[in-house]
């Protein structure tokens, strides 16, 4: 397969799963903009995750002899999808839109843990990708 392919794959990829959260908004019952930026958004870093963790961790530590340095690489694969994913919806959406994505009460080790959660796909996918 040559590289044009192998990153087309990629680009069709990333269109479909933005075009599966956008369908995500219009199949709600109660749809509100809100939705679909919060949608857009969590594509936006999962895709991000993704590629951090398909052209980065596991080429750099996804052989034997480094998994003490693969589970710092992946550590540092949450950190960046909950970083990510604060700046966007806690951080810029209220300034630039007037609405977060959580409430106001959430402690941190909940959102910390919801975010490990949702973040868990990006990295097995990835990992999946990686070794085909």
């Amino acid at each position: 397969m040559t590289k044009k392919q192998i990153i087309l794959i990629h680009v069709v990829a990333c269109v479909i799963y933005t075009i599966y959260e956008i369908i995500g908004y219009f199949i709600r019952l109660d749809a509100k903009p809100l939705h679909l930026y919060l949608g857009l958004s969590f594509a936006f870093v999962r895709i991000v995750q993704f590629y951090y963790c398909y052209l980065l961790i596991f080429p750099l530590f996804g052989t034997k002899n480094k998994l003490f340095k693969l589970s710092l690489g992946l550590l540092s694969a949450f950190a960046l999808f909950i970083i990510l994913r604060y700046t966007i919806e806690e951080v810029l959406f209220p300034y630039f839109l007037g609405f977060d994505n959580y409430n106001d009460g959430t402690s941190a080790k909940l959102y910390i843990g919801d975010n490990i959660y949702w973040g868990s796909p990006g990295i097995t996918i990835a990992a999946i990708v990686w070794s085909i």
